[in-house]
């Protein structure tokens, strides 16, 4: 992270933007990810300076738990989150976060480039491309 790295800190993630047009969502140790928590999530990454859309990494910790009731609402169809979002990476540590990523956008499909990682570095290069910045 640079000193002009903008962050955000919320109950269950830190929110940085390392860069225009990009931003890392790097959930806490332990995190339950609700829709609590992706709401937290959601008002730090609209509280970061800019106005353009952002290429999104978000990391889920090896323990991240997930509550179920996330499936019943399409966060990537509200008008502020579609409208700064330009692509999603996500970084799972397991197959069952796999899973989970990819059974959350069978039930809402998006128009938004999106990509699954096994890495952080993987990602990040994935992330920086859709902004047109080098890997």
């Amino acid at each position: 992270m640079t000193s002009n790295t903008a962050v955000v800190d919320t109950a269950g993630c830190t929110v940085e933007q390392p860069g225009p047009g990009l931003v890392v969502c790097r959930y806490k140790a332990a995190a339950h990810v609700d829709g609590r928590t992706v709401r937290e999530t959601l008002a730090a990454r609209m509280s970061l300076p800019g106005s353009s859309p952002h290429t999104v990494v978000t990391i889920f910790p090896a323990d991240a738990t997930f509550e179920m009731s996330l499936f019943d609402r399409d966060i990537y169809q509200e008008a502020p989150v579609v409208a700064m979002t330009r692509a999603l990476a996500f970084v799972v540590q397991n197959d069952l976060m796999e899973s989970m990523v990819n059974l959350y956008f069978a039930y809402h499909p998006t128009r938004l480039a999106k990509q699954v990682f096994q890495t952080e570095t993987e990602a990040l290069d994935w992330a920086r491309r859709q902004v047109g910045l080098p890997g």
